[in-house]
């Protein structure tokens, strides 16, 4: 059934006017109630980020807290004065046993030359090109440094540095503690990181720490977007939306902390992102349930505006409809079955079933001349079969004719030449049976047609027991009959020229075994191209004398509109090009 928009205007604007003003007021109610909905899950999303990112604040300040207490603690060790290497070194790998989230700990004098490892045997390289080392000694503080591989154990750690100073307040060494980044790993996993949320850790110089969930597009030590580093650096706290290079739109909770508390120098920045599809999904939700409910109660404030409106006006339009849609799937027979009374809709009805009976006359009238057109066009093509039919027997009888007259005659050159008229009596007459038996009397299928008259001329030409091979192949051509009798008188004067005087017993023996190849071939769109070619001798066909075959070959390509070249090259080639 038809759409109701397709009913009579007037009672389509009636009910939508009805439906309109009973649930106007609701949508508006519901589409406020929606809007004020998704401003709160919006806040609730956001909320959830900056709880987030102050619980990573607080875990990250007491990793601070701890890395640096524990390098306090060791710096009030006497060995370290002492230099004493094999007392350090234990008692550095008595801290790492217990202190399980770090990858060493070691200590370098004030020229970065490492002299105590809590891996023993890893001493006497230098660490004075480490950014934290440096930091240390410039600022006399305990420092965090850049993400780095260890150089005791391979492992990506974050770095942290205090500077041990002597009796007269020098800088005497450098205690460091390498914090190891899968740490953060237990760390995040706490569940306080809402799902398809990205918590990330980032160094001073916008490397990445750590990333959790950690994703192979972003792997660990790659840099930040310039653009993402330009924003979390231009406030200590971050709250906004970011757009990265490829268009796609995040929202970004960030904070800068530093390692020392009494210190404006940032050392990480911790940030919580996520598309801003998550954050503005719930409620976008919210707004899409209340506008289903909203949907749902425009369908039922249909549903009672159709009960109250007239149900016999619906009900006659529907079968009016239904008529329709039968006549438009072509069933001509069918009727309205509405009453044709006073009404509109009864007017409406009666004009229907007046259109569907002359429709239904015209269909009939259409029918019958159909059927006549097709048993017309029928006995047309029988026609046509039955005329190339008799013109093939009619050949038939001539090529036969020909055959007997020329027995009567002893001279072999006259025999010749009524086998040569037989042979082309006999190309013609291939035309017409090709036509008699393809389903299409309107062209010729000339890739059959090719092989069927070579084989028959070589047939004629040559002895059974000859060992010249034919080599025929054509691209699929369709001719019509105007042009495949020419192309076909063509090839039977070529082939024939090959057969009679490119192999003749009594010359010199050849190399290689006689061979005659024809080929039909579309150049392109518009042209195509004729190949008879053989490597039988040449003498004698290279002179000036002009036989009949010749002129004929000439004759008939002109009619084809077409060029023809001969080449004597280890035998003789001959092209034959002409329009499509």
């Amino acid at each position: 059934m038809r759409p109701l928009a397709t009913r009579p205007r007037s009672l389509l604007l009636r009910l939508l006017l009805i439906v309109l003003c009973a649930v106007t007021p609701v949508l508006g109610v519901v589409l406020w109630t929606g809007f004020q909905l998704q401003r709160i899950a919006h806040e609730q999303e956001i909320d959830k980020a900056v709880r987030a990112l102050t619980s990573i604040e607080n875990q990250q300040r007491l990793v601070f807290h701890s890395s640096r207490q524990l390098l306090v603690s060791l710096s009030l060790w006497p060995s370290i004065f002492e230099r004493n290497t094999e007392r350090l070194n234990a008692l550095l790998a008595d801290q790492l046993a217990v202190h399980e989230t770090y990858a060493t700990i070691l200590m370098a004098d004030r020229n970065g030359l490492s002299f105590a490892s809590a891996h023993p045997g890893t001493t006497g390289f230098s660490v004075a090109d480490r950014d934290y080392f440096q930091r240390a000694m410039e600022t006399g503080r305990f420092s965090v440094g850049s993400l780095v591989s260890s150089r005791t154990t391979g492992s990506p750690v974050v770095p942290f540095a205090l500077p041990v100073f002597d009796d007269a307040g020098a800088i005497d060494s450098i205690i460091i503690a390498s914090h190891l980044i899968d740490d953060y790993n237990a760390l995040f996993s706490g569940g306080f990181v809402p799902p398809g949320w990205t918590a990330e850790i980032i160094d001073r110089n916008g490397v990445y720490l750590f990333r959790y969930p950690l994703y192979a597009a972003t792997p660990l030590g790659i840099s930040v977007q310039p653009s993402l580093l330009a924003l979390i650096r231009s406030s200590p706290r971050v709250r906004g939306m970011w757009t990265d290079p490829e268009g796609r739109e995040e929202y970004i909770v960030s904070a800068a902390i530093s390692a020392d508390p009494t210190s404006d120098h940032t050392d990480l920045y911790l940030m919580v992102r996520t598309p801003a599809e998550t954050v503005f999904r719930p409620g976008r939700g919210i707004v899409w349930n209340l506008l289903i409910l909203a949907v749902l109660s425009l369908v039922f404030a249909g549903i009672v505006t159709t009960v109250l409106g007239r149900r016999t006006i619906i009900r006659r339009l529907n079968l009016l409809v239904a008529a329709s849609d039968a006549i438009a799937c072509g069933d001509l027979s069918v009727r309205s079955g509405v009453a044709h009374d006073r009404g509109e809709i009864g007017a409406v009805a009666a004009a229907f079933d007046a259109m569907a009976e002359a429709l239904q006359a015209r269909e009939d009238a259409h029918d019958i001349a159909e059927q006549t057109i097709s048993a017309a066009l029928t006995e047309k093509e029988v026609l046509l079969q039955e005329v190339h039919h008799r013109v093939k027997n009619n050949f038939q009888i001539v090529s036969s004719l020909l055959r007997m007259q020329s027995e009567g005659f002893d001279d072999k050159v006259v025999r010749a030449k009524f086998r040569d008229a037989e042979n082309r009596i006999r190309s013609m007459a291939l035309i017409h049976e090709s036509l008699y038996q393809s389903e299409s009397t309107a062209d010729i299928d000339f890739q059959k047609y090719l092989v069927t008259v070579v084989q028959s001329i070589h047939s004629s030409n040559v002895d059974s027991s000859s060992e010249i091979e034919i080599d025929v192949h054509s691209d699929p051509v369709h001719l019509s009959l105007d042009r495949a009798v020419p192309l076909a008188l063509i090839v039977n004067e070529l082939v024939s020229n090959s057969c009679k005087h490119a192999f003749v017993s009594g010359d010199t023996p050849f190399e290689e075994p006689g061979r005659i190849v024809v080929r039909l071939t579309r150049c392109d769109r518009n042209a195509l191209e004729l190949l008879v070619a053989d490597n039988g001798r040449v003498n004698g066909r290279t002179s000036n004398r002009v036989g009949l075959g010749t002129q004929l070959v000439q004759a008939l390509t002109e009619q084809l509109q077409g060029s023809i070249e001969y080449s004597h090259e280890d035998g003789t080639r001959c092209r034959c090009r002409f329009p499509a």
